[in-house]
């Protein structure tokens, strides 16, 4: 939530500057003409104008015929207003959401990936132990709750199975959480990464 907070403030942020940017120009540019007396009198009505007006397209074709009539460089000032504004801004905003979305997504989907494994694994962990060895886990790959679990989430149980040492690399016995984590990672979807 923070991550799109921020993403949020960061876009409201840039759009802010460029109606100020373009709120200077139109001031500064239309002073005199009808469209400066009707829309652009102030920076304070510049900017609402080209907030409603070239945001949100309150009134946007009055205030474009008004520009045009006046000086076609003016109108276009106007178009490339509207294509950086509202067009850029305030799609990159929403690209911004959705990829925070899509991790918020993930992390859900790996946090009920880790229960899933959990509930298996309470069913099956030998009562009693603290470390688990290898051939603890030739033992719990034997059950069939712990290999449908697995491969709901993902993990080659076969490969587990015919390859224990994978998982446990130069130690002999691992905690609970080791275990898990390392199962985890043993999921055919993760990417290879160099450590």
């Amino acid at each position: 939530l923070y991550v799109a907070f921020r993403s949020v403030v960061a876009t409201v942020f840039l759009l802010n500057t460029v109606v100020y940017m373009f709120a200077i120009v139109f001031a500064q540019v239309c002073k005199g003409t009808v469209p400066g007396d009707l829309y652009f009198t102030t920076l304070t009505r510049s900017a609402f104008t080209l907030v409603f007006s070239g945001c949100f397209g309150d009134d946007l074709p009055a205030v474009a015929d008004s520009l045009f009539e006046e000086h076609l460089l003016m109108g276009c000032t106007l178009v490339l207003f509207i294509l950086i504004a509202p067009f850029t801004v305030m799609n990159m905003l929403i690209g911004v959401l959705v990829e925070v979305i899509r991790v918020v997504a993930n992390h859900e989907q790996e946090t009920m990936a880790i229960q899933v494994l959990s509930d298996a694994l309470r069913e099956t962990w030998p009562e009693g132990k603290v470390l688990i060895t290898v051939e603890d886990v030739s033992t719990i790959m034997k059950q069939t709750p712990t290999v449908d679990a697995l491969l709901e989430i993902g993990v080659d149980a076969t490969e587990m199975q015919d390859s224990p040492d994978i998982l446990f690399g130069y130690d002999t016995e691992l905690t609970y959480q080791e275990f898990v984590t390392k199962v985890m990672n043993f999921r055919g979807a993760n990417i290879a990464t160099v450590k």
